[in-house]
């Protein structure tokens, strides 16, 4: 057997070009022309203004005339933890913002190319404003959110909601949690239906892995192994539908933190 030498992943001294985001980055996405997306708890970025989300190209040198002008939230730390490149040059992101350019943005939101705020998109006020709202991009346009909501634009909601291209709350669709439900978005297929994970709180927890078809009705079809002790916390889809899993063990003891 002839030896292989070792190879050793090491960082590229070039990249990024200056000194970089001046605070932790908490994601990122490749855009098709191959510039990157960046989301994260930043300020600056190579000595330049630029808070929470910036572009890089290539060589890993800052996109200036990518510029959102996000209106912070006050009650949180300031981060845009979900960035996503859509079609045309138009990014998708979430955080603890609550405008755009003083268009209301609740913490989620569709930019255009240079950054200023997609004007078809216009999400709704949850019934916490305050609150936190993660959310994930459907092939189809929707968006599936979750959050401390039990109500969004005027629809009772329970922590999950699927919102329509344009930003309005999809009235077909229910939510089968309850207040208290801790409530994930692990992955959307590319038939638009949701793999979810949840956590019931009580004497007794459970852990429960389900996919939710387009309504939100439970799928009978899939069927997940997971434990009542286990949790998925990120996982990717591949080409032929099957899941890339990350499964960590819970603290039976107390809610997660």
């Amino acid at each position: 057997m002839i030896p292989v030498a070792a190879q050793w992943i090491t960082p590229d001294p070039t990249f990024p070009v200056g000194t970089g985001p001046d605070a932790a980055v908490m994601a990122i996405s490749i855009q098709p022309d191959g510039r990157i997306l960046a989301g994260g708890y930043f300020s600056n970025v190579n000595s330049v203004l630029q808070p929470m989300i910036a572009r890089f190209h290539t060589d890993g040198s800052l996109d200036g005339s990518f510029a959102p002008a996000l209106g912070i939230d006050q009650t949180h730390n300031f981060t845009v933890p979900e960035v996503r490149s859509l079609s045309e040059g138009r990014v998708f992101i979430t955080g603890s913002f609550t405008n755009i350019g003083g268009l209301p943005r609740p913490g989620i939101a569709i930019l255009n190319e240079d950054g200023s705020p997609y004007s078809l998109f216009t999400p709704p006020l949850s019934s916490t404003p305050s609150g936190w709202i993660n959310g994930t991009p459907s092939p189809d346009g929707s968006v599936w959110i979750t959050g401390l909501f039990t109500n969004i634009g005027g629809f009772p909601r329970n922590r999950l909601a699927r919102l329509l291209a344009d930003g309005s709350v999809d009235p077909s669709f229910q939510s089968s949690f309850s207040r208290t439900n801790g409530v994930s978005i692990i992955a959307i297929q590319a038939d638009g239906k949701a793999i979810i994970t949840s956590a019931t709180y009580g004497t007794v927890r459970s852990e429960r892995l389900v996919r939710l078809n387009v309504d939100g009705t439970e799928d009978p079809a899939f069927k997940s192994a997971l434990g009542t002790t286990s949790h998925v916390s990120r996982a990717i889809l591949q080409m032929d539908g099957r899941m890339i899993a990350v499964e960590n063990p819970l603290n039976v003891s107390g809610p997660p933190g």
